[in-house]
C-alpha cells in the first residue's frame, strides 16, 4: 500500500508539472483570418512606433549634444581670440610655444653657432699653416710710410705637406659637422 501511495503521489506531481508547462493557447488560435491579419499588423505598427519613439529620443539627445558642443567650442574660440589679443595672452602664447619648441630652438641655435665659429677657426688655422704670410717688421707710425714687411713661409708650404694638412683638416671638418649635428639633434 505504501508503494501504491508513493506511486500515486509521484504520478500526481508529474501530471501537475506537465499541466503547468503545457503550451497555453494563444489568442491567434481563436481568431478569424481577417482578425489575425489585423492583429499582426497592429503588432507590427506598435513595434514600429516603439522604434520611432526610441530613435526620436536618440535624435533629440544627439541634437542637444551637438548644440552643446557647438556652443562650447564657439565660446572657447571667442574667449581665446579675445585673450590672445591682450599682452598677457601674447605672453602666454609665447610661453606655450617656448615650452613646446624652446629646447629644440636653443639646440639648433647653439649648434649652428658652434658650427660657424669652429669652421671659421679651422679655415684660419688651415690658411696660416699652408699660405706664406706677410708680417710687419717696422712701423714708423700711424699713416706714415714706408712700412717694412717680411714674408714668412708657412710650416706646410711644400706640396707633400699641403696634401697631408688638407687630409687632416678635412677629417677635422667632418668631425666638426658630426659634433654640430649631435648638438642640434
Amino acid at each position: 500500500m505504501k508503494k501504491f501511495m508513493l506511486l500515486s503521489i509521484l504520478s500526481l506531481l508529474f501530471v501537475m508539472t506537465y499541466a503547468q508547462t503545457a503550451t497555453k493557447p494563444s489568442p491567434e488560435q481563436y481568431l478569424t483570418t481577417e482578425q489575425l491579419i489585423k492583429y499582426q499588423s497592429d503588432l507590427k505598427i506598435a513595434e514600429l512606433e516603439k522604434k520611432i519613439t526610441t530613435y526620436g529620443n536618440w535624435v533629440g539627445v544627439g541634437g542637444e549634444v551637438g548644440l552643446a558642443v557647438r556652443e562650447g567650442l564657439t565660446a572657447v574660440v571667442d574667449v581665446s581670440d579675445k585673450f590672445s589679443k591682450t599682452d598677457v595672452g601674447k605672453f602666454t602664447m609665447f610661453m606655450i610655444a617656448w615650452k613646446i619648441m624652446g629646447d629644440n630652438m636653443f639646440a639648433y641655435a647653439f649648434g649652428i653657432l658652434y658650427f660657424i665659429i669652429t669652421t671659421i677657426t679651422f679655415i684660419r688655422i688651415f690658411r696660416r699653416l699652408i699660405r706664406p704670410r706677410r708680417v710687419m717688421i717696422e712701423n714708423p707710425g700711424f699713416f706714415k710710410f714706408p712700412k717694412k714687411y717680411q714674408i714668412i713661409n708657412a710650416p706646410f708650404h711644400d706640396s707633400d705637406s699641403v696634401g697631408l694638412a688638407s687630409v687632416i683638416f678635412v677629417i677635422a671638418i667632418v668631425i666638426n659637422v658630426g659634433i654640430a649635428c649631435a648638438i642640434m639633434f
